[in-house]
């Protein structure tokens, strides 16, 4: 750009020159054929040294102006070569900035590329992860209901084991006792029904995981009206009772009760309680 402008330079210079040097031809050639059109040579040379002058003073005007001319192609030529070196200075500097852009670019394409590698890579051990979860919780969803199965099983062995620590009553035997008179089973009704005593027999025991000592044993004899024959006791009624010692090995048990007047014929309910706990039921019938 600096010999573009030095160039440009030399040619207005060279083309000032010769525009110079063919007006001044023609302003002679011009005079010279005025001179010898008119014969006046005296009046044209006046002329002549008029124009002269006054081409003089053109000429002068026109090297002020090439001068001036040539000054601002010299600051033009300066500026240009300021800007071509900014213009390089920029170049330069954006593409020091495209390169350590490319390279960060690349750099962080290879990062971003890493980074896709791991996420997959997570993104695979995940799904490993999330299978093995599956898999855990199915087998621990198992195991809960076994072990919830377990548990009610666990508790209804607990349940068996309590209700296994206290005794239960088997064999009960009600036994009649009456005064049997000359043809009464045939003929006296009433009699035959007339009950003076009745004999319960029972046993009592119980499983190896029942407490052993004494327990209280209560007799309750229900009419068929569902009356509590003899009650006694306040809180607790009762027809009899009697207290036993257990000792890990089955108790016999026997109840008398006497009666003040006949039977009703029905149903009759027996029933054993063994501390105030209700063990066992049965019925007997009287006709």
């Amino acid at each position: 750009m600096k010999n573009q402008g030095e160039k440009g330079k030399s040619n207005v210079m060279m083309i000032s020159v010769v525009a110079l040097g063919i007006l001044l031809l023609t302003s002679l050639l011009v005079m010279l054929l005025y001179i010898n059109k008119t014969g006046k040579l005296g009046s044209e040379n006046a002329n002549l040294t008029n124009e002269l002058y006054a081409a003089n003073e053109r000429i002068a005007e026109l090297q002020a102006q090439n001068d001036y001319n040539i000054i601002r192609a010299d600051s033009l030529t300066n500026r240009i070569a300021s800007m071509e070196s900014e213009h390089k200075d920029e170049l330069e500097k954006k593409q020091r900035s495209i390169t350590y852009l490319t390279a960060s670019g690349n750099k962080k394409v290879q990062e971003l590329n890493k980074e896709i590698e791991r996420l997959e890579k997570t993104e695979f051990e995940y799904e490993k992860l999330q299978n093995r979860y599956d898999r855990l919780l199915a087998e621990t969803l198992k195991k809960r209901d076994r072990i919830n199965l377990l548990e009610d099983e666990i508790s209804a062995l607990k349940e068996s084991i309590e209700q296994s620590r206290g005794l239960n009553a088997y064999n009960i035997v009600p036994i009649t006792k009456w005064d049997r008179w000359i043809c009464a089973d045939r003929y006296n009704v009433d009699v035959a029904r007339r009950v003076d005593q009745i004999a319960i027999t029972l046993e009592i025991d119980g499983s190896p995981f029942s407490k052993l000592g004494k327990r209280d044993v209560y007799l309750n004899m229900i009419d068929p009206q569902g009356n509590l024959l003899y009650p006694q006791g306040e809180e607790f009624l009762y027809t009899l009772m009697k207290e036993i010692n257990y000792d890990g090995k089955y108790v016999p048990v026997e109840f008398m009760i006497i009666n003040t007047s006949k039977m009703t014929p029905g149903d009759y309910t027996i029933q054993i309680y063994i501390d105030k706990e209700l063990v066992r039921e049965s019925r007997m019938t009287f006709n």
